[in-house]
């Protein structure tokens, strides 16, 4: 009888941990169903004093969506600057900061492979996510190795679609192994090929971003569609490297400029803290940061890539001319052409010199205060 009513207990002890080891599954799972890979568009250069070999660089982003609710805290710095939003704007709002507020991955290991790989060879990528979820490393490959894939993959235009992969959660991106000669476009994207009225102030630059449909600037798209095919884009921007999917969706999906890669601006993390939260706005104010991280990553293009002559695209409502004027400076005539599209009315300004020796492009000029848009 004691045999039997112990035997009994240990089923049912047996039971309760193996339905109690079910449920932590089913839980860890279900977090780990929301993983997110994002490796963003790059470009891949030869090597220096090495032409046998390309070198693409790479950032992958490894996150999780955020399970505990977004705090009215936090939404609370975003409506305080806004106006009233009804609840179809605080919807759209928590939708359109999600992955300011998703949980970064740190530690995790990266994978690479690229499509079509005769070889299906998979990179590994030295080193673990840092605190911020991300990785970056200069892949090099070998330029028949590159020849390889870019027939496997029938690409003409020096395109390559990859894939990043981190346990097991995979994302897709793309990189152009840029020939050493030819023409590359840098350009802004916030009031140069997107409506986004800096220069009326922050409440109305956070609506544009986070509450209304995004705008193209039309004129600009038929630009950028006559350069041809053979050129190389980089968007260049101040805004947050959280905004990157909303962007590519808008401006290379939507809006159809060409593809190019992407270089945004690091925000301090730990966005569940108030001061962070108050860095990521301070893109609304066209900060000095921005110019000094425009100039840092124009210039990692221009000494990539030694051989090819710029167009530099930017506005007048934030430090485009000023950064512009200072690659000019260090690069000289590489810079094919500056391009400015003239959003604050410099040009009636008799006595500034901001817009010297640039090409000049009328536009609606933005005044604090007041947006064009009327919904």
């Amino acid at each position: 009888m004691a045999n039997d009513l112990f035997k009994k207990v240990g089923d049912l002890v047996d039971a309760a941990k193996e339905k109690a080891s079910q449920v932590v599954n089913a839980v860890a799972d279900e977090f780990r169903r929301d993983k997110e890979v994002i490796p963003y568009p790059t470009y891949g250069y030869q090597k220096k004093d090495d032409a046998s070999t390309w070198v693409i660089p790479l950032r992958v982003w490894v996150s999780k969506a955020r399970r505990l609710p977004i705090s009215n805290e936090v939404i609370g710095i975003f409506v305080s600057d806004m106006g009233n939003l009804d609840g179809d704007d605080l919807e759209r709002l928590r939708s359109r900061i999600r992955h300011f507020v998703a949980d970064d991955d740190s530690g995790e290991s990266v994978q690479l492979k690229f499509d079509d790989d005769p070889e299906e060879r998979v990179y590994d990528l030295p080193g673990r996510t840092d605190f911020n979820g991300l990785i970056e490393h200069d892949l090099e490959i070998p330029a028949a190795k590159a020849a390889e894939l870019l027939a496997a993959q029938g690409s003409e235009s020096g395109w390559l679609t990859l894939t990043a992969i981190a346990e097991g959660f995979e994302g897709k991106g793309r990189a152009r192994l840029i020939e050493p000669r030819g023409l590359s476009i840098v350009s802004d994207i916030d009031d140069t090929i997107k409506i986004s009225e800096i220069p009326a102030g922050k409440r109305i630059v956070l609506r544009n971003t986070f509450l209304r449909n995004y705008a193209a600037v039309p004129e600009m798209v038929e630009m950028y569609g006559g350069f041809g095919d053979e050129v190389m884009f980089h968007y260049v921007s101040g805004s947050p490297w959280q905004l990157y999917k909303l962007l590519d969706e808008f401006l290379i999906g939507d809006s159809k400029f060409p593809e190019g890669a992407f270089h945004m601006k690091n925000v301090r993390k730990n966005l569940l803290s108030l001061d962070s939260w108050q860095d990521f706005k301070k893109f609304t104010e066209g900060d000095e940061a921005t110019l000094v991280q425009k100039v840092g990553q124009i210039t990692r293009l221009f000494e990539n890539l030694p051989e090819r002559e710029f167009i530099l695209i930017g506005d007048s409502g934030e430090k485009d001319p000023e950064v512009f004027s200072e690659i000019r400076k260090t690069f000289g005539a590489r810079v094919r052409e500056i391009i400015i599209r003239d959003v604050v009315n410099e040009r009636g300004k008799p006595d500034s010199l901001r817009l010297k020796e640039m090409r000049v492009l009328e536009a609606p000029t933005v005044v604090h205060g007041v947006t064009q848009f009327t919904d």
